[in-house]
């Protein structure tokens, strides 16, 4: 006798093969465990400004989040996006407690064309050694928002700028170094991402989960369904 309800729940994961730009809602919230939203040994505070503002010391890291994308959570390790929004969610929650986001490509996100090319390829070629570090992710983090919101990459002027100094100032460098492999057109792979945003939630990045992540939901998923029908 065919096991309708196996026969569904792999029905679902060849859905979630399609491309996730079809997933209009996802449910995002924070990762019990971590420092906070961040993951350990990536939350800092490097003194910094944004639009010509007072230097001032700005928290900042390495989210580590969940996220469904309609077959249940699966981790999202990820940046923000906006750096005039706040998190809207629960630190630390022991159930489902989250935010709605909808998941729009780059440019809906705030990026022009040209601007999204530099994220992808920054994502590609120093996201993994972002997460190694403080001063690494904050850096990330920061040229992040020096791309999205400066025509032009200087952190010494214009709407982003950080402190020269300290802890600051080694922020500032690897920054710089980064961008530097940017605009000289050393980095040339990138990572297909989507922006995830929501009206009272700050902005973060996804990239487009595997549709072996997916595979394997499902098939423990298939596992429980069977077990029950036993």
């Amino acid at each position: 006798m065919k096991n309708v309800c196996v026969s569904k729940a792999l029905a679902l994961v060849a859905a979630c093969s399609l491309p996730i730009a079809m997933v209009s809602a996802v449910q995002v919230r924070d990762k019990v465990g971590g420092d906070g939203l961040f993951i350990i040994g990536t939350k800092s505070s490097p003194v910094m400004t944004f639009s010509a503002g007072t230097l001032e010391s700005t928290q900042m890291g390495a989210f580590q989040f969940e996220a469904d994308y309609g077959l249940g959570f699966i981790d999202l390790e990820t940046f923000c996006s906006d750096p005039f929004k706040t998190i809207g969610f629960a630190i630390n929650p022991t159930d489902n407690v989250g935010k709605a986001y909808s998941l729009v490509d780059l440019g809906t996100g705030g990026y022009s064309a040209p601007k999204a090319v530099l994220i992808k390829r920054l994502w590609a070629n120093a996201y993994a050694d972002a997460k190694t570090s403080t001063a690494k992710a904050a850096a990330f983090q920061c040229l992040i928002w020096e791309i999205k919101l400066d025509a032009s990459i200087d952190f010494a002027g214009g709407n982003v700028m950080i402190a020269n100094s300290g802890f600051s100032g080694s922020v500032r460098s690897q920054a710089q170094t980064w961008a530097t492999s940017l605009t000289n057109g050393d980095w040339t792979t990138s990572t297909n991402l989507y922006v995830l945003t929501a009206p009272d939630s700050q902005d973060v990045f996804t990239p487009v989960p595997e549709p072996g992540t997916f595979a394997v939901v499902g098939v423990g998923i298939a596992a429980l369904l069977r077990r029950r029908r036993k």
